[in-house]
């Protein structure tokens, strides 16, 4: 199959390597590119648009973009924007065009084998670190872990890769199992308090209420006990700086005093979350431009006394602020319908990867601006063209 399918093979190899980052996915979309042009040349492929209307509702994001460069007042840094959101422009059109000769299944369950190799090498090179330079048990966690994109991404990859497997399970029970609890141990040593939250809902009511409803309550009370106790074992092994990080979830509503100069803590998130409303009131309907939003952000942290904020120059870290503050309502309205167009979908044929993949993002968009980061912007415009564009003749079959 992927002999005879290069286009196939190209996606595959790009699932897998997501993860990994860096130049990794424009390399990867380079090769999709010319393993199409080979395939229409050989007419194993129709140069045609499947499913119009859906792809016209994908492109008004980085149509909104690219209306944003009119009232940009800085080009440089609207082009650079441009450049990050592309693959907003190119999956969408990509795999339309290739969704008859895509199996959706393989590239999956690649991305997950992508997600455990690149686990492993993150542990294989903090574990070094740990044994032979630092000695401190900080090395496995969070950002020093993350070799390759930033830690809350990392984990929610994870995350969805769990999804995946839980959907399309392996053959062998037992590396299942392994491959689960490798990949959960993986997320609670990255950290990412979103993630984390993420995990818990799926763990203690998500998955439990569904093998209740089907009176497998063994598996519920399996799933919930062994939650709990990776939780635990985490959690002892967490050293200060970590743990502080977990604990500030509950803190600091009740926090009298809060740290201007804060970076890491939910603080600086809520600090950004206010700035950013305080900058959209003022130009509500289009916002400020492409490119303008963390430079317009940085004036607000320094007028506010930001200290920790103004030195990392962090954006909104919610990206429906994000973009609301970049390209006003217009851009706001075409995110929801850039990620929702395929949500009535999804529940109409209870297509279970295409839902686990709306709620991660929708969970996730509250706490990061990922549209602002390469790994953020190529895996949400990837997985949501391929599972929108796929679904239809991969019926999702019942989770095991």
């Amino acid at each position: 199959m992927l002999r005879n399918n290069p286009l196939q093979l190209a996606l595959v190899l790009a699932a897998f390597l997501l993860p990994f980052g860096g130049a990794m996915p424009s390399i990867c979309m380079l090769l999709i590119g010319l393993s199409m042009f080979r395939m229409l040349i050989t007419r194993q492929l129709a140069l045609r648009i499947h499913s119009p209307v859906r792809v016209v509702l994908l492109l008004l994001l980085f149509a909104s973009y690219l209306a944003g460069t009119c009232y940009s007042s800085r080009a440089d840094l609207a082009w650079h924007s441009l450049q990050i959101a592309l693959p907003l422009l190119l999956w969408p059109l990509l795999l339309s065009i290739a969704s008859p000769v895509i199996r959706v299944t393989p590239i999956l369950r690649s991305f997950g084998a992508g997600c455990a190799v690149a686990l492993g090498a993150c542990l294989l090179h903090a574990g070094f670190e740990y044994l032979f330079i630092t000695h401190y048990i900080d090395s496995l966690f969070y950002a020093n872990l993350s070799l390759f994109v930033h830690p809350g991404y990392f984990a929610m990859y994870l995350l969805f890769a769990i999804c995946l497997a839980l959907v399309h399970p392996l053959r062998s029970r037992l590396l299942q199992f392994g491959l689960m609890i490798w990949l959960v141990s993986g997320i609670f040593l990255l950290s990412s308090r979103t993630t984390l939250l993420s995990l818990a809902l799926l763990a203690l009511i998500g998955l439990p209420l569904y093998f209740l409803l089907q009176k497998r309550w063994k598996i519920s009370l399996l799933i919930i006990t062994s939650f709990l106790i990776l939780s635990g074992v985490t959690w002892k092994l967490l050293d200060e700086v970590q743990r502080y990080r977990i604990s500030r979830l509950l803190e600091v509503f009740h926090e009298s005093k809060p740290d201007l100069s804060s970076v890491e803590s939910l603080d600086a998130r809520i600090f950004a979350w206010k700035s950013a409303a305080s900058l959209i009131a003022g130009r509500p309907a289009f916002g400020y431009g492409t490119g303008m939003a963390d430079l317009r952000l940085q004036g607000e942290y320094q007028r506010r006394g930001l200290s920790g904020l103004l030195s990392e120059k962090l954006n909104a870290h919610n990206e429906y602020l994000q973009i609301w503050l970049t390209l006003g309502i217009p851009g706001l309205l075409a995110l929801l319908l850039h990620f929702g167009a395929g949500l009535p979908v999804y529940m109409k044929r209870r297509y279970w990867p295409g839902l686990a993949f709306i709620f991660l993002i929708f969970i996730h968009f509250l706490t990061e601006s990922m549209l602002e980061r390469q790994a953020g912007v190529a895996f949400f415009a990837f997985f949501n063209a391929l599972l929108l564009f796929t679904q239809e003749k991969n019926p999702y079959p019942a989770i095991p």
